[in-house]
Protein backbone atom coordinates (compact mmCIF):
# COMPACT_ATOMS: atom_id res chain seq x y z
CA UNK A 1 0.00 0.00 0.00
CA UNK A 2 2.89 2.28 0.66
CA UNK A 3 3.71 1.95 -3.30
CA UNK A 4 0.77 3.30 -4.34
CA UNK A 5 0.43 6.40 -1.84
CA UNK A 6 4.23 6.68 -1.38
CA UNK A 7 6.45 8.80 -3.66
CA UNK A 8 6.52 8.26 -6.58
CA UNK A 9 2.80 7.06 -5.86
CA UNK A 10 2.09 3.92 -8.43
CA UNK A 11 2.08 0.53 -8.82
CA UNK A 12 3.96 -2.84 -10.64
CA UNK A 13 1.91 -4.76 -12.53
CA UNK A 14 2.24 -8.55 -13.05
CA UNK A 15 3.11 -10.13 -15.78
CA UNK A 16 0.70 -13.81 -16.24
CA UNK A 17 2.34 -15.03 -18.66
CA UNK A 18 6.04 -14.86 -17.65
CA UNK A 19 5.10 -14.85 -14.36
CA UNK A 20 7.38 -12.33 -13.10
CA UNK A 21 6.81 -8.56 -12.24
CA UNK A 22 5.80 -5.88 -15.26
CA UNK A 23 5.68 -2.29 -15.88
CA UNK A 24 5.19 0.36 -13.04
CA UNK A 25 2.04 2.39 -13.36
CA UNK A 26 1.98 6.04 -12.12
CA UNK A 27 -1.48 6.96 -10.06
CA UNK A 28 -1.79 10.54 -8.29
CA UNK A 29 -2.60 10.00 -4.59
CA UNK A 30 -4.92 13.35 -5.09
CA UNK A 31 -7.43 11.39 -6.46
CA UNK A 32 -10.18 8.70 -5.58
CA UNK A 33 -8.44 5.09 -6.13
CA UNK A 34 -9.38 1.52 -5.79
CA UNK A 35 -7.28 -0.97 -4.47
CA UNK A 36 -8.52 -4.42 -5.19
CA UNK A 37 -7.54 -7.74 -4.52
CA UNK A 38 -7.83 -11.15 -1.89
CA UNK A 39 -4.98 -9.53 -0.07
CA UNK A 40 -5.81 -5.77 -0.18
CA UNK A 41 -7.62 -5.47 3.18
CA UNK A 42 -5.41 -6.18 5.99
CA UNK A 43 -4.16 -4.58 9.47
CA UNK A 44 -1.43 -2.90 7.71
CA UNK A 45 -3.63 -1.79 4.55
CA UNK A 46 -6.50 -0.68 6.45
CA UNK A 47 -5.91 2.72 8.46
CA UNK A 48 -4.47 4.11 4.46
CA UNK A 49 -7.99 3.30 3.08
CA UNK A 50 -10.90 6.12 3.54
CA UNK A 51 -13.14 3.13 3.19
CA UNK A 52 -13.06 -0.79 3.20
CA UNK A 53 -15.38 -3.21 1.67
CA UNK A 54 -14.97 -6.60 1.77
CA UNK A 55 -16.54 -8.73 -0.59
CA UNK A 56 -17.73 -12.98 -0.30
CA UNK A 57 -18.92 -15.21 -2.10
CA UNK A 58 -19.55 -19.27 -1.92
CA UNK A 59 -16.52 -21.11 -3.57
CA UNK A 60 -18.49 -22.30 -6.46
CA UNK A 61 -18.90 -18.93 -7.11
CA UNK A 62 -15.65 -17.98 -6.95
CA UNK A 63 -14.62 -20.35 -9.17
CA UNK A 64 -16.78 -19.78 -12.02
CA UNK A 65 -16.48 -15.88 -12.24
CA UNK A 66 -12.77 -16.17 -11.71
CA UNK A 67 -11.91 -19.17 -14.89
CA UNK A 68 -14.96 -17.30 -17.13
CA UNK A 69 -12.35 -14.34 -16.25
CA UNK A 70 -9.22 -15.46 -16.46
CA UNK A 71 -9.36 -19.15 -17.77
CA UNK A 72 -6.95 -21.74 -17.77
CA UNK A 73 -3.89 -19.66 -16.62
CA UNK A 74 -6.22 -19.01 -13.03
CA UNK A 75 -7.53 -22.67 -13.08
CA UNK A 76 -4.00 -23.99 -12.66
CA UNK A 77 -2.98 -22.15 -9.75
CA UNK A 78 -6.66 -22.31 -7.94
CA UNK A 79 -5.56 -24.62 -5.18
CA UNK A 80 -1.83 -22.70 -4.18
CA UNK A 81 -3.85 -19.27 -4.41
CA UNK A 82 -7.23 -20.82 -2.42
CA UNK A 83 -4.50 -21.64 0.23
CA UNK A 84 -2.18 -18.40 -0.09
CA UNK A 85 -5.56 -17.07 0.65
CA UNK A 86 -7.18 -18.80 3.46
CA UNK A 87 -3.78 -18.47 5.28
CA UNK A 88 -4.03 -14.78 4.84
CA UNK A 89 -7.92 -14.37 5.69
CA UNK A 90 -6.91 -16.81 9.15
CA UNK A 91 -4.15 -13.88 9.88
CA UNK A 92 -5.22 -10.96 8.59
CA UNK A 93 -9.56 -11.00 9.35
CA UNK A 94 -10.36 -8.84 7.09
CA UNK A 95 -13.50 -8.88 7.31
CA UNK A 96 -13.49 -7.77 10.84
CA UNK A 97 -11.65 -4.15 9.19
CA UNK A 98 -14.20 -3.24 6.41
CA UNK A 99 -16.86 -0.80 6.39
CA UNK A 100 -19.19 -2.75 4.42
CA UNK A 101 -19.08 -6.48 3.78
CA UNK A 102 -21.15 -7.65 0.53
CA UNK A 103 -22.22 -11.26 -0.07
CA UNK A 104 -22.42 -12.08 -3.94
Amino acid sequence: MTDVLGTPSGYRRWDWTTSEPDGWTAVDPRLPIVVEGCGALSRASAPLASFRVWLEADDATRWERSIRRDGEVFAREWERWAAQEATFIATEQPVSLADVVVRT
